[in-house]
């Protein structure tokens, strides 16, 4: 008997036949659909769908954040990265963090590339204007959206910080307290700042008054952008990091996105018969053996991770983790019966990344995250 035929969840099964779309937020998934409907392809609908989650997950991604987009052309067969993470400030040197880089505030500020990188990709690929695939993020920015439960905790966790701040208190601690589950949140800044670049593209958010309203107020509390970090400003086309896991191949976007991590333990998990180790318990994706295996892949692979962080050619570096040769080695370490202990630094816990992925009738595809 398949160990793996009793799957099952309870939820219906969504089944589309011109395109797929997933978000972390409803009106983001239904602006992509929207989109589709209205004959845009993948590229339209991805800036749809990336443009709302910046206005109703604004603890995960907002204009002045960063992204991937992991492109794929079913016109040309070829792949490509979209990287808009934004650099620091060319004012950033060593002394100006003497005591750590910090969490918060002005001088947490890198450039902020998202933008770019949705008007990048919607010039390259888009087939619809911008101002039709920016109509969703746009109408619940000045309209509004009701506040998630999850929405409703992170205002709740965050609300001195907020409260600290008279413009985000104004938005999103209503009535100066948390939202409750429900509450409408509108941001009509944020509308005219969206409708800004509907119509003039990505020079309204990065030249003119919308740069300098947020350079000015970054300066003014201790940070470091300045208008011509803006100006330079320019998502970077890169070709994505590939390998194989049982035949299929996957992409994942080069540094300084840590996605080879993800790649190398594909290529460690493929030494091992996950299939049988998950027949090792009663449920075959908790059976004991299959979870040890794929926890230690982690660590290791996780330690890896900084090699990535800490290399000056960081190209090179993966390189080499995702060679065979380095897949077989750390597959040889994993002890069946054992867990080891591995060097792994301390990482930030929070959730502060939001993905989304669209899929068109034409083969298109795009999988992006951002924070």
């Amino acid at each position: 008997m398949d160990p793996w035929a009793d799957l099952r969840t309870w939820r219906p099964v969504v089944m589309g036949r011109r395109g797929a779309v997933a978000s972390n937020h409803p009106l983001a998934t239904e602006a992509a659909l929207t989109i589709l409907r209205r004959g845009g392809n993948a590229a339209d609908a991805y800036v749809a769908a990336a443009s709302t989650l910046a206005v109703v997950e604004p603890q995960m991604s907002g204009v002045g954040g960063e992204g991937f987009a992991l492109v794929y052309s079913a016109a040309t067969g070829e792949a490509m990265v979209v990287n808009a993470t934004g650099r620091a400030p060319r004012a950033a040197t060593p002394e100006c963090y003497g005591a750590g880089i910090p969490v918060h505030g002005p001088m947490a500020t890198i450039t902020p590339g998202l933008v770019d990188g949705w008007c990048e990709v919607h010039r390259r690929f888009g087939s619809l204007p911008l101002a039709t695939v920016l109509e969703s993020a746009i109408y619940h920015a000045r309209e509004g959206f009701g506040a998630t439960r999850t929405f409703a905790r992170h205002a709740r966790d965050n609300a001195e910080a907020l409260a600290a701040d008279p413009g985000a208190a104004s938005v999103f601690l209503p009535g100066g307290t948390p939202p409750q589950l429900g509450t409408t949140i509108r941001q009509p800044a944020l509308a005219r700042t969206i409708e800004a670049i509907a119509s003039s593209g990505r020079d309204a958010f990065y030249q003119g008054g919308i740069a300098q309203a947020l350079v000015r107020w970054v300066q003014e509390h201790g940070g470091l952008l300045d208008l011509e970090d803006l100006r330079q400003c320019r998502a970077e086309v890169q070709a994505p990091l590939r390998t194989t896991y049982r035949g299929l191949e996957v992409l994942e976007a080069p540094p300084n996105s840590t996605g080879a991590v993800l790649l190398e333990e594909l290529n460690v998990a493929e030494q091992f018969d996950l299939q049988a180790l998950g027949a090792s318990g009663e449920s075959p994706y908790l059976a004991p053996d299959l979870v040890h295996t794929l926890v230690e892949i982690k660590k290791l692979c996780f330690v890896d991770r900084e090699r990535i962080a800490d290399s000056t050619d960081a190209r090179a570096a993966c390189e080499e983790l995702l060679a065979p040769s380095h897949a077989a080695k750390l597959a040889a370490q994993i002890d069946p019966r054992r867990a080891a202990r591995r060097p792994v630094g301390r990482f930030a816990t929070g959730a502060d990344t939001t993905y989304l992925c669209v899929v068109d009738d034409q083969g298109n595809a795009i999988s992006g995250s951002r924070a």
